[in-house]
């Protein structure tokens, strides 16, 4: 049986796909894997690519959307069955298929943030008996750092003369490859070109920072080499919060 001719099931061409994907960054890569697994592999994974159409793709989502998958989820499924096609039908698998009729919604739910009473609340709580942790908390509050963001910032990353601080690493959690279970910690770069970023420190925080300044590559969470763990991080802000009511 010659190469184009052979049928291939939609789950072949998905692992072709993710194949040319390797040289992405190791989180995207196992997001695409886990959607793959978790919604494609036992829906359309087992359906002959020249036999999906538009209206099993739609049903798919139509279904999607019935149990509540996020958004967000939707969107990253499209992306990899529309990549998917396009591989297929550029090596003649399949015919095109348009699926231009697959639309989102965006979620127009106003996001919640403190009150002016309730920052001034936060605020009183964090810089009452002060620690580096709650330094943090202080500085995501006035900068808008990302949760993985602070807990890859280094002292070298704060400029004191400038008031400034910049942004080049992050730490996440993602899954041990040699591992179904485990999971381990990383440094990689952030999310996006436009996530490298310089941000000003107001002075008090100046001030406070400098009193906890270590070695300039030491992690400031960690106040050493070893990376922080950002579910511990978050984990800790969750108390404050309930602390705080």
């Amino acid at each position: 049986m010659s190469f184009l001719k052979r049928k291939y099931l939609f789950n072949d061409l998905l692992t072709m796909w993710l194949q040319t994907k390797q040289d992405i960054k190791i989180q995207s890569l196992q997001k695409y894997e886990n959607v793959i697994s978790k919604y494609l592999k036992n829906n359309l994974g087992n359906i002959y690519i020249h036999e999906l159409s538009s209206d099993l793709i739609d049903n798919f989502f139509k279904k999607l959307k019935v149990n509540k998958v996020s958004i967000s989820i939707q969107k990253t499924l499209l992306y990899i069955i529309k990549a998917t096609l396009r591989l297929a039908n550029q090596n003649n698998y399949c015919d095109y298929i348009k699926l231009d009729n697959i639309k989102f919604k965006s979620n127009l739910n106003r996001v919640q943030v403190f009150s002016k009473e309730e920052q001034q609340k936060l605020e009183s709580y964090l810089k009452d008996k002060l620690n580096i942790r709650k330094v943090c908390l202080l500085l995501c509050l006035y900068t808008g750092l990302r949760i993985g963001e602070v807990c890859g910032l280094k002292w070298e990353d704060i400029n004191f003369n400038t008031k400034y601080l910049e942004i080049k690493r992050t730490i996440e959690r993602i899954k041990n490859n040699e591992s179904d279970t485990k999971t381990i910690l990383i440094e990689s770069t952030p999310k996006s070109s436009n996530s490298k970023r310089i941000v000003p420190i107001p002075n008090f925080l100046i001030e406070i920072l400098k009193k906890y300044k270590t070695e300039n590559n030491f992690f400031v969470l960690s106040n050493s080499l070893n990376l922080y763990d950002p579910r511990q991080f978050e984990a800790f802000y969750k108390r404050i919060i309930k602390k705080c009511g």
